[in-house]
């Protein structure tokens, strides 16, 4: 199998350089059935980007995941949803996310993304009600979010 260029760019990225995984091999057991792989074939592997930089940022509300297929980028967070306050919480991990590929992960950052490439994969129940317009649907839109799905169908 070639190399991914996620793989390459995790590779070139000190912070990370040895945590890429084949397929979602990155993600956490209980994790992998929130993603749904239609074409396993086109997979480019995946990082565990929380496991990573806990040492670094113990402290920091980090993101979770990156995963390659297809050629294009995806940054999933698994988080409950079962609540608004949530909803600032996620905001939370993606501007961290965001800064963590601009100033530590630029490789990986460059890759191409999916159409929406931040998802929010909830666990548990979805109790977030986020009708178009509302406010949380709109904080969730301008930060680039998407509302919480299970599975991710990728």
């Amino acid at each position: 199998m070639s190399t991914s260029t996620l793989q390459q760019a995790v590779e070139h990225t000190p912070c990370v350089a040895d945590q890429w995984k084949d397929g979602l091999k990155a993600l956490k057991g209980e994790h992998r059935s929130a993603i749904d792989l239609k074409k396993p074939q086109l997979r480019g592997g995946s990082l565990d980007i929380d496991a990573a930089m806990q040492p670094a940022e113990p402290d920091a509300e980090r993101w979770d995941y990156a995963v390659q297929h297809d050629g294009l980028m995806v940054f999933v967070e698994i988080h409950p949803a079962d609540g608004d306050h949530h909803v600032t919480k996620m905001v939370g991990k993606v501007k961290w996310l965001r800064q963590w590929l601009r100033d530590h992960a630029p490789l990986i950052g460059a890759l191409p993304r999916a159409t929406e490439p931040f998802r929010w994969v909830h666990t548990g129940p979805n109790t977030l009600r986020l009708p178009p317009g509302s406010r949380y649907e709109l904080i969730l839109r301008q930060n680039g979010l998407s509302k919480p799905i299970k599975p991710l169908v990728l």
